[in-house]
């Protein structure tokens, strides 16, 4: 700020004629004398600091500031306070819509004024909405366990009238509502949500990823998505729908796999088959049934025999690769209870005969898998020479490799310590008949 001047004392200079041409504002809207004191601070006062009421003068902060706003909303001179109004609702449609608060659209200063006169109080009100309505009873929370977690849930109408095609009449949807519910587009069946606002202002809709009709041959709908009803599943075998779910005949565990029952590859269908891609039979082709790794978890199909008496049996519980013992052939055998999702057996070469070997088949738990090349090198010296020189002498290669062994039952146990002692006893050298170590 300028002198006006020489002998100008700036404490004594009044508010106003802020403006162009000399007239004034009603700003500032807290006016305040300046102290003599540079130093001093509210925080030093004991009527506005830590000892007054709130913490560090909460209290009086609060009253100021409802004080401000409240002058700048309902200011005359400037109309800031009615474009600060309009742009708190045109960003509030940015936003989707929701079954309840916030209500998109709307902004009240005067819970803006409430909530600055409640700082420090814990309580906080929503500007958007017409009433300075009570924080609790219309927060998310309170109304989605109270209010909106029934048939009247969104969710739940999205279901009805997009899976279910149930008309705005069928949901009880009537007079100017009848398009809309909370921005769920009724009346179009591909539309999600219509609403003012949002990401591609002025109207936004959001339409569904894939149509999820049911399908039909040669509509087409053999390359999207589709659903089937408990209704429909049911048609497919002989099975009941209970309010514990779906079960075949008395039991739940004879599921039928509807997946195949309606991938009939005929002549006539032929679009079924591109329905669902590349079928998998998980009947038949999981770790139990394809891998033979037994359920040793599973009571009924396995007996916990004593471990002390008897010869072990086999069950079905049993791991069958654990339970094969070593064998001696000229390719390694394949099939159930030798395959596995990673192969790993080792061949160890008979001496006498190098076109068979001794197949050690484990289950492939690995652990560590390391092959590591080096060379050796003599060094010597030179008289009169302080550096060493050096001949290539050898090559060396070093495999290492860690796996665990998992054994589920006796009838396991028996096998399994034939093959690792198998696989311990061929570190040591055989003897040819001629006496000589191989």
């Amino acid at each position: 700020m300028g002198l006006i001047d020489l002998k100008t004392n700036l404490r004594t200079l009044k508010y106003g004629r802020d403006r162009i041409g000399g007239t004034s504002s009603n700003e500032p809207y807290i006016k305040k004398q300046l102290t003599q004191d540079y130093s001093y601070t509210p925080g030093n006062d004991v009527y506005l600091g830590i000892d007054s009421i709130g913490r560090q003068g909460t209290s009086f902060a609060a009253a100021e500031d409802v004080s401000r706003l409240t002058k700048f909303f309902t200011d005359g001179k400037s109309a800031r306070g009615s474009l600060f109004t309009l742009k708190q609702k045109l960003l509030s449609l940015n936003g989707p819509p929701t079954p309840y608060a916030p209500t998109r659209g709307t902004f009240r200063y005067q819970n803006l004024i409430l909530q600055a006169g409640s700082s420090g109080t814990g309580i906080h009100y929503n500007s958007l909405g017409a009433l300075p309505d009570n924080p609790f009873i219309t927060s998310y929370e309170f109304l989605t366990k109270n209010v909106y977690n029934r048939e009247g849930n969104r969710l739940n109408i999205l279901y009805k009238s997009k899976i279910l095609k149930q008309s705005p009449k069928e949901l009880g949807v009537v007079g100017t509502g009848a398009a809309f519910l909370f921005g769920i587009d009724l009346a179009i069946k591909d539309n999600i949500l219509t609403y003012a606002g949002g990401a591609n202002s002025p109207i936004t809709t959001i339409k569904r990823a894939t149509t999820t009709s049911d399908y039909t041959a040669g509509n087409g709908q053999y390359k999207n998505i589709f659903t089937l009803t408990g209704t429909q599943i049911s048609e497919k075998g002989d099975l009941t729908i209970t309010s514990a779910g779906i079960r075949r005949n008395t039991g739940f565990s004879d599921i039928s796999n509807f997946i195949q029952e309606i991938n009939d590859n005929t002549p006539s269908t032929p679009e079924k088959s591109r329905i669902l891609g590349r079928l998998t039979n998980y009947t038949f082709f999981n770790r139990v049934s394809k891998y033979g790794v037994g359920d040793q978890g599973n009571d009924a199909n396995l007996d916990r025999q004593n471990y002390y008496s008897g010869a072990p049996v086999k069950t079905d519980g049993v791991d069958l690769i654990n339970y094969n013992t070593l064998y001696s052939s000229n390719e390694v055998k394949t099939g159930l209870g030798y395959d596995d999702i990673i192969k790993f057996y080792i061949a160890v070469l008979n001496n006498d005969n190098p076109e068979k070997k001794t197949f050690i088949h484990f289950r492939a738990y690995l652990n560590e898998f390391s092959d590591n090349y080096g060379a050796s090198w003599d060094s010597f010296k030179y008289m009169g020479r302080g550096e060493d020189f050096y001949k290539y002498n050898g090559f060396s290669r070093d495999i290492s490799l860690s796996f665990d062994i998992l054994v589920g039952s006796r009838a396991e146990l028996f096998p399994m310590y034939d093959k690792l002692n198998y696989l311990a006893s061929i570190m040591a050298p055989d003897y040819s008949k001629s006496g000589f170590m191989r």
